[in-house]
């Protein structure tokens, strides 16, 4: 029966990546990488398509990312994700060194598929895994209280996601599957497959399904980092985070003999503080608590009194208990971060990534909520920023990226530089109105969306499915350009780097738009970029004028000689750039030396204008006037470079 399957080509392909190009020298994830975790094959998610040379190449530093929904970036993917922010840091920071990072996350699942993974990717070479896993541990697939849970025995699970591999197994599955679809609907977005996988909303803290739950993550996540240890791969674990002060608990649950005197004291703190009667509603929700002290919208409610009185610590000791004992596990309970910590210590090159402390420390009164969150679990592009910088951190003090002295780009100015497009934080935005409209939010939040702009139009058609997000880009990008808004559009093809680092192509474009709006620090640092991949004529003139326009000299010249050996070019006119150009480099190295700068720089001034870079000839002569400003060399040849300029 396998044969005959397979010589049919039912079912679907499990390994891990599959070939992206016809040679099959480069690999991208496998869209059907996820359906053998899930029951229900339809529930199945895809995640990033990022190409990757089969054979790392020599030099190449290769990180892995494995993680959830968080990880791949919800609700803004793409250029949300925090992975992203780490790649377009290293590619500012580092530009001479190749780093690579593949995104494996995918929504909807857990430590089951990081551990699968996780025993696959010791082939392809990685320098460092990356890790931020736990939110989705009761309801992702196969987890413990999820629609797709196919028991509660590890090992049962585990031979059961093996078998998955034969067709057989596949033909079972997916009969079952068919089955039970004549009753069962099929989600139709991010919101509805949430309810859908959701077995059990009353998960109450220290239960029997909880302790299950904390031991399948323990496990999965034990031999996850045994694996990685055992291979010699780095690994770098993120603490879970989440949304704590601005987002009350899903589902409380209450046990039947303390009912009738929990609820009537409840029932009045509640009121009171609709009331803003605070020191009412503090006495009344004081006495429930010693009534019954694990109802979590109760606990909740004492911290956000406790905040309001501005006793920090407290408060958040009653967050942090309203998310323990939140019914519906959507945000991972406080013993999930001890196991992470703890797992990390036991194994050699595990490092624990302090996400919980970097975001405390950003939020007011060290209490995270919507300041960094989206929703419950997701950051929003601040938050993400603020991931990505510790993960940074980390891999900084570590040993195994040694090469990471310099001080590079701060925080802030990664988050003011990154480029997040109009269409990234919209397509996040409508997201999350889609996901806060429904359940579990009850439908107490109201989906607004107003159409106005193109942007907005655009980004309504990724979120519906009705336009893909590269076609999106695409569409903007020729918006922008047509209607002159060229920062707007040199921010699209920058993102377009991100999304297709290995492809010259989108790196010319953002040179050239960045040359266009007269930034010629970005428009050299992508042209280079572009050269590096794919050297011509047209980028080594370009790179040329901008290395002198930047004062670079030095570079300017491996260009010159590189148009002079590949260009038909007269050897005269050739000769002449050289010449020029060391006379540039060495004026310059004599400046610190000479007592009297003034000559020099006009000199240097009047080498820029015979190169025709009167942007730099005036940045020396400008210099010369601030010292001495009557100078009549330099008025003179100032004079006469405005006067050029104003013929062309």
């Amino acid at each position: 029966m396998e044969l005959i399957l397979r010589l049919f080509h039912y079912g679907y392909n499990p390994d891990l990546f599959i070939p992206y190009d016809q040679e099959g020298d480069y690999l991208i994830f496998n869209p059907e990488a996820s359906k053998k975790y899930f029951s229900d094959i339809s529930y199945a998610t895809q995640g990033n398509r990022e190409p990757f040379k089969r054979e790392k190449p020599f030099g190449t530093y290769r990180i892995f990312v494995l993680g959830e929904s968080t990880t791949l970036g919800y609700p803004y993917f793409h250029n949300g994700s925090f992975h992203r922010w780490l790649e377009y840091r290293f590619m500012k920071d580092y530009p001479e060194k190749d780093i690579e990072i593949i995104n494996l996350s995918l929504t909807a699942v857990n430590t089951y598929t990081i551990a699968g993974f996780a025993k696959r990717l010791s082939s392809y070479k990685p320098d460092a895994v990356l890790i931020y896993v736990g939110h989705n541990e009761y309801y992702g697939a196969m987890g413990i209280a999820s629609t797709q849970t196919i028991g509660a025995n590890p090992i049962l699970v585990q031979s059961v996601i093996y078998l998955r591999k034969f067709k057989v197994a596949q033909l079972i599955s997916n009969t079952l599957t068919a089955l039970r679809g004549l009753w069962n609907e099929e989600p139709d977005s991010e919101s509805s497959r949430m309810a859908l996988m959701v077995n059990s909303d009353n998960i109450s803290f220290d239960s029997i399904l909880y302790k299950k739950g904390l031991y399948q993550f323990e496990y999965n996540l034990n031999r996850t980092l045994r694996q990685f240890s055992k291979e010699g791969i780095p690994v770098y674990i993120g603490n879970l985070v989440c949304n704590e002060k601005d987002l009350p608990p899903f589902e409380s649950h209450i046990s039947d003999d303390t009912d009738k005197k929990f609820m009537p004291l409840f029932e009045q703190g509640v009121e009171a503080i609709r009331l803003k009667d605070t020191l009412t509603a503090f006495q009344y929700l004081s006495k429930a608590n010693s009534v019954y002290s694990r109802h979590a919208l109760c606990n909740y409610y004492m911290g956000t009194l406790f905040y309001q009185k501005r006793l920090y610590d407290s408060a958040a000791s009653y967050f942090s208990k309203a998310i323990d004992f939140d019914g519906l596990k959507f945000r991972a309970p406080g013993s999930f971060n001890e196991i992470i910590e703890t797992l990390a210590s036991r194994y050699e090159g595990v490092y624990l990534v302090d996400c919980d402390q970097l975001f405390r420390r950003a939020s007011i009164h060290n209490i995270p909520g919507d300041n960094l969150f989206t929703d419950h679990v997701h950051p929003n592009l601040r938050g993400y920023a603020l991931m990505s910088d510790a993960y940074f951190r980390k891999l900084k003090e570590s040993d195994e990226f040694s090469f990471m002295v310099r001080k590079g780009i701060s925080l802030k100015e990664l988050y003011r530089e990154m480029p997040i497009t109009a269409l990234d934080s919209l397509c996040g935005k409508y997201r999350i109105q889609h996901l806060k409209a429904s359940w579990p939010y009850k439908n107490d939040y109201k989906c607004k969306l107003k159409i106005t702009l193109p942007e907005e139009e655009i980004s309504q058609k990724v979120v519906s499915h009705k336009l893909n997000w590269l076609k999106a880009n695409q569409d903007l990008y020729m918006y922008y350009v047509q209607n002159n808004k060229l920062y707007n559009a040199s921010k699209v093809a920058e993102s377009m780097v991100l999304e297709f680092p290995k492809d010259p192509v989108f790196s010319k474009k953002a040179a050239q738009v960045y040359g266009q709006i007269n930034i010629p620090k970005k428009a050299f640092f992508y042209m280079e970029r572009s050269f590096k991949q794919h050297s011509s004529l047209d980028k080594a003139r370009f790179l040329l004028v901008y290395a002198l326009k930047l004062d670079d000299p030095k570079t300017a010249l491996s260009y010159i000689n590189y148009i002079g050996l590949n260009g038909r070019f007269e050897r005269n006119r050739i000769t002449q750039l050289i010449k020029t150009t060391r006379e540039i480099i060495k004026l310059k190295d004599t400046i610190e030396k000479a007592s009297q700068p003034i000559p020099i720089w006009l000199d240097i001034a009047d080498k820029y204008k015979l190169l025709n870079t009167n942007e730099m000839a005036m940045v020396y002569l400008k210099k010369v006037l601030e010292v001495d400003q009557d100078n009549k060399a330099a008025q003179k040849l100032l004079a006469n470079i405005k006067k050029n300029i104003v013929k062309g």
